[in-house]
C-alpha cells in the first residue's frame, strides 16, 4: 500500500518494445508520474494503482501509453501522447478515468482512448479522426454527442515546434 512521486526520467524500452516503462504493482496509495518522457515500450505505465495522478509527461512511440487495470483510477493532465502505435489511454471495467488539456497525436490506425469503465474528459486536442479513434467514435462529433464528454475539445494540428527532435 505505497504511495509516491515517479518524476524528472527519460524512461526508454527496447527496440521490440515488449516491456512496461514503469509497472505500478497493486497499492491503495497515490503516486504521482510528472515531468517524465516516457518512450519505446510496450506499455508506457501498467498500473494497479488506486490513484495514479499524471502530468506533464510525454509518453511517444509506445504501443499503449497507459494502461488501468480494473478497480483502480486515473487523472491524466496537460500530457503529450505523441505516435502511440496501438492506444494513448485505455482501461479495463471498473476503472475511473478523468483526462483533461492533453494532447493526443496518434498514428494511423491508433486509438486515442479505449476505456471500458467511466470516463470524464475535456480540453483535450487530438490531430486527426479515424475509425474508432475515441471509444469506439470516429469523430469527435459523435463522441461528444454519445458520451456527453470533451465538450471544449477539438481536432487540429498540434503545431509541434520539431516532430523529428521531439519538441
Amino acid at each position: 500500500n505505497y504511495s509516491g512521486i515517479i518524476e524528472n526520467n527519460i524512461i526508454i524500452g527496447n527496440a521490440s518494445k515488449v516491456v512496461s516503462g514503469i509497472y505500478l504493482s497493486p497499492t491503495t496509495g497515490t503516486v504521482t508520474v510528472r515531468y517524465n518522457t516516457i518512450k519505446n515500450s510496450n506499455y508506457g505505465i501498467y498500473s494497479y494503482t488506486k490513484n495514479l495522478d499524471v502530468y506533464y509527461n510525454r509518453f511517444s512511440a509506445n504501443k499503449s501509453a497507459i494502461n488501468v487495470m480494473p478497480g483502480y483510477a486515473l487523472n491524466a493532465r496537460n500530457n503529450v501522447f505523441y505516435n502511440n502505435t496501438s492506444v494513448a489511454i485505455s482501461s479495463s471495467s471498473s476503472t475511473s478515468v478523468t483526462l483533461r488539456n492533453n494532447i493526443f497525436n496518434i498514428a494511423s490506425g491508433a486509438k486515442a482512448i479505449s476505456t471500458q469503465g467511466s470516463l470524464s474528459s475535456n480540453n483535450n486536442l487530438f490531430n486527426v479522426e479515424q475509425s474508432g479513434f475515441i471509444n469506439g467514435q470516429s469523430t469527435l462529433s459523435g463522441w461528444k454527442s454519445a458520451s456527453g464528454n470533451d465538450a471544449a475539445s477539438l481536432v487540429s494540428n498540434p503545431q509541434f515546434v520539431s516532430t523529428a527532435g521531439e519538441d
